[in-house]
């Protein structure tokens, strides 16, 4: 797909203005198989999702578990629709109704593993508040790993975004 191409060498342009970004381990995932991952990120900033996305799309074509307020902005909705993200409410702003979306949207997520989709969920459910990732209290993932215990799961490790513009590091909600 041609637009693919495209929006992919776009994002990776603008990003590299801005940051120098190195994988590693990625050949070694993808040797073992290249279907039905679960990749587990931590979420430093608020940035991470797109080098994880882009860094991912060519070879996993990896689905993500999203916010929907967060993919509900102009140049990202569309970039979120052709990717099929995964959209949960946030339970924070809408408490009755967000317990039966985020149920809908980990079922989605289950079923995309079982018929070989990559998934990519922050365990933390949020941006990190702090130098150390917070994993109290969020069961999404224990959810899915019951469901699907022989579901390989990757661990993804960001650096160097803690402390950036996207980040909670200097006390204050990011601006985006």
């Amino acid at each position: 797909r041609m637009i693919d191409t495209v929006l992919r060498w776009f994002v990776k342009l603008a990003l590299w203005l801005r940051y120098r970004i190195r994988c590693r381990g990625l050949g070694e995932v993808a040797a073992r198989g290249t279907r039905g991952i679960l990749f587990l990120p931590n979420h430093p900033a608020l940035i991470d999702p797109i080098i994880v996305g882009l860094t991912l799309w060519k070879t996993f074509r990896a689905r993500f578990l999203a916010d929907e307020d967060q993919i509900d902005r102009f140049f990202i909705r569309g970039l979120a629709r052709r990717i099929r993200v995964i959209a949960i409410p946030d339970p924070s702003k809408a408490p009755a109704g967000a317990r039966r979306g985020i149920k809908r949207g980990l079922e989605q997520c289950i079923e995309a593993l079982r018929a070989g989709d990559n998934v990519v969920i922050y365990p933390a459910g949020r941006v990190m508040r702090g130098r150390y990732e917070d994993l109290r209290g969020n069961t999404g993932v224990r959810r899915i790993l019951d469901e699907l215990p022989d579901v390989r799961v990757v661990l993804v490790r960001d650096r160097g975004l803690w402390g950036s513009g996207f980040s909670y590091a200097g006390g204050q909600v990011p601006s985006v």
